[in-house]
């Protein structure tokens, strides 16, 4: 009698596992603030606390007052071109004004000396010493709860990727070498890596005439080095290993930002996890970026601002935040792909802190 095998089901592949760290962790570890607003945390916190102190001049009344109107109006063009003469304008309004509260609007002003890009850096410094240790409180902004700190702040923290995405990964990482007792090794950390092996400029003439058509285009392109799969093997490895990596970025569809000691990079990320060729990343510009919509893997809940999915595409030989050659145009001038997320190309890697 011939036996009979059950034929055995043929077992479902199992899905890559989330390796390095998720949104929690990183919330968990820089704070909420940052998390939030990355690089403009500073200036978001003054915002937000001048606000309060308009909201608490102003409990209990029927209407805002007039002057209080104008104190908000002002405070909307803090990047203006006017904004200087706005400011002596509403000074001169508020000396005149019988509101009773109208000296403390005059100091929420702020001295004309705190409005500069060196006096933001400096306060931005000050307040991020204070701030810089895992657990410690967010630093106490009273005495800078003006419109001219605001715009000092601003003013710096506006090309202030590659320092914050520094801080911030800097006291990401300590949080959680404490957190996991992680002892790094050096061995295993990413050493600074040139990915890009040269830029694809676009013919611009017929991207204009393609997205005049409401049509995405390619913009420039960045051409990898034959390494990147390797690149990509030893990202992986450091993230493994507790290290946090600091990218550097192509930004949205044309490379026309980029400083003169960097002339192929404009914007920085930090990358703090993957999950296959996906890797997640924390984008310093969290104010103005969309999550990307596979964040539910792990690292942040869908829809969560300031964080992206980077994807090594392996048959285009690519690290961008397209997960494939079709999903890589974008339009103008957001330079954000069909599904809402803002285009950006690896250019070089590194890891972040020691």
């Amino acid at each position: 009698m011939r036996r009979v095998v059950a034929r055995q089901a043929v077992p479902a592949p199992v899905p890559p596992l989330l390796r390095g760290y998720t949104g929690a962790d990183f919330e968990a570890g820089v704070g909420a603030e940052p998390t939030a607003s990355g690089q403009f945390v500073f200036r978001d916190a003054i915002w937000n606390a001048i606000d309060r102190k308009l909201r608490a001049l102003t409990a209990g009344a029927f209407a805002e007052p007039l002057d209080v109107g104008e104190f908000r109006r002002v405070m909307k063009k803090f990047r203006a071109a006017d904004f200087a003469a706005e400011r002596g304008k509403l000074r001169e309004t508020l000396r005149n004004s019988a509101l009773p509260y109208a000296d403390e609007l005059l100091k929420m002003v702020g001295p004309e000396s705190a409005a500069t890009r060196a006096a933001g850096s400096a306060l931005a410094g000050k307040l991020w010493s204070a701030y810089k240790t895992p657990g410690s409180p967010f630093p106490d902004l009273g005495s800078v709860t003006t419109l001219t700190h605001m715009k000092g702040v601003d003013a710096w923290e506006i090309s202030a990727c590659w320092s914050m995405a520094e801080r911030i990964g800097a006291k990401f990482l300590s949080a959680m070498k404490k957190k996991y007792s992680l002892t790094l090794r050096r061995e295993k950390a990413m050493p600074n890596v040139t990915a890009l092996a040269s830029l694809k400029r676009s013919d611009r003439a017929a991207d204009a005439v393609e997205l005049a058509a409401g049509r995405r285009v390619r913009g420039d392109e960045v051409v990898y080095d034959k390494r990147l799969p390797w690149i990509v093997q030893r990202m992986k490895d450091a993230l493994d290993d507790g290290w946090v990596l600091h990218i550097r970025v192509v930004s949205g569809i044309y490379l026309d930002l980029a400083g003169k000691g960097t002339p192929y990079e404009e914007h920085s990320l930090l990358l703090i996890g993957y999950k296959g060729d996906e890797f997640f990343a924390f984008d310093p510009d969290a104010g103005s970026s969309l999550a990307s919509p596979r964040a539910a893997a792990g690292l942040a809940p869908a829809g969560r601002m300031g964080f992206q999915s980077l994807f090594f595409d392996r048959t285009a030989n690519r690290l961008t935040t397209a997960a494939s050659d079709a999903d890589f145009p974008v339009d103008h001038p957001w330079g954000r792909h069909a599904n809402g997320v803002h285009r950006y190309q690896l250019v070089r890697v590194f890891t972040m802190g020691g």
